[in-house]
């Protein structure tokens, strides 16, 4: 047992042994295994962090996660705010000539099972690879940063997360393959910082982890969406809309300024989460 690691130490290991483990299972998945498996590693990280510091068998090590709490206000905000960004960013594309509007033929003339597809797709996503990843990220790791200060540890967990999906983006094959990772790799980072400050936000402020969930839900599950109502595209279109476009990268921006102003009012006032 390793039970008196401090909080930091516990992330450092976490960290260490995630993106370890996510590069190696990178390289030794069978060709052609969904390298969405990778979003399982946090959990199992997790698991094994938790059995070795003896919290598995605490009330309070559970607790941490947030997994015990909801916030119906929060799940809300998580699950709307994503929708925004990537449907301006569709409709912009869809719109200046960039791409074409294409209803699937197995969806065309059926918005019941259009909105059915995508309210069980989100459900199905949300409870099990996003899951298994925000337990790691938003559940485990962010608060066991917290003693850096709330700032430091929403840029950290969200460096962290972007770190992640390094390996699997240049060498997978399987994640945006067909860009320019000159560029997408560097805007995919500043998505990613941005989206994962919002997403941890809402963790602090409703000590639950399922609004981060849907949050992180909505938005891989509208991106994947709004592709495949896109057809024709421009290449420049992955750098502006859908999983890490340009126009996200602004959107989250400003709510990042937002949610800064208010740390800055509740550190002023000795609010605390």
């Amino acid at each position: 047992m390793l039970k008196n690691l401090s909080d930091i130490q516990k992330a450092f290991a976490f960290t260490s042994f995630t993106l370890i483990l996510a590069t190696a299972f990178t390289f030794l998945l069978p060709k052609n295994t969904d390298v969405g498996l990778l979003m399982f590693v946090p959990l199992f990280v997790v698991f094994m962090m938790m059995l070795f510091t003896g919290e598995l068998f605490s009330k309070n090590g559970w607790s941490s996660l947030g997994l015990h709490r909801f916030s119906m206000k929060g799940f809300l905000i998580g699950f709307v705010t994503p929708i925004v960004p990537i449907m301006i960013g569709y409709v912009v594309v869809w719109n200046t000539g960039l791409a074409e509007f294409t209803v699937p033929a197995e969806l065309e003339g059926n918005l019941l099972l259009l909105l059915f597809s995508f309210v069980a797709t989100i459900v199905i996503t949300s409870l099990t690879k996003i899951l298994g990843e925000e337990i790691g990220w938003r559940g485990y790791l962010l608060p066991r940063l917290q003693p850096l200060g709330i700032e430091k540890a929403l840029f950290i967990s969200s460096f962290i997360w972007g770190l992640f999906h390094i390996a699997p983006i240049l060498f997978s094959g399987q994640y945006h393959s067909d860009t320019n990772f000159i560029i997408f790799i560097p805007l995919f980072m500043m998505n990613v910082l941005f989206v994962g400050f919002f997403i941890g936000y809402l963790r602090f402020i409703t000590g639950s982890i399922w609004p981060a969930v849907i949050a992180h839900g909505t938005h891989n599950v509208l991106w994947g969406f709004g592709a495949s109502f896109t057809t024709n595209a421009d290449p420049i279109v992955a750098y502006l809309t859908g999983d890490v476009g340009i126009i996200g990268v602004v959107f989250y921006f400003i709510i990042y300024l937002v949610i800064r102003k208010d740390l800055k009012k509740r550190k002023a006032i000795g609010k605390k989460f």
